[in-house]
């Protein structure tokens, strides 16, 4: 792309400096065509660059974001497993009863088992 531009600023220049240009305003003509190719050139490298790049950027702030609170439900909940452990570790009988109950699916004798037809 720079290479094109600059061959089309040397034709501008090579026509601005020959005789189809009478009226000797070639100064002008040529600083109107440079400026033109340089805000063209400009327009396009924003567009093509700048622009993808703003879009990327604000994608990984997103990602960023997400993953921040990711991180902080995992502590959360690593705290709570952590409390629970510790209430193990202290063999409070409570907490093995809960635990005996829920995963092992122990009841005591005589209790009566309801099942509400989820599992």
């Amino acid at each position: 792309m720079v290479s094109k531009v600059r061959l089309l600023v040397y034709c501008v220049g090579r026509f601005c400096m020959s005789d189809h240009n009478p009226q000797g305003q070639t100064g002008i003509v040529f600083t109107v065509l440079v400026a033109v190719l340089y805000a063209v050139t400009g327009i396009f490298a924003y567009t093509t660059y700048f622009i993808p790049g703003y879009r990327e950027i604000q994608k990984a702030r997103m990602t960023v974001s997400e993953l921040q609170q990711e991180i902080e439900r995992y502590r959360r909940e690593n705290a709570e497993l952590a409390a629970r452990i510790k209430a193990l570790k202290r063999n409070d009988p409570a907490v093995w009863e809960e635990a005996t109950r829920k995963y092992l699916g122990w009841v005591k004798p005589g209790e009566i088992i309801i099942k509400d037809g989820k599992e």
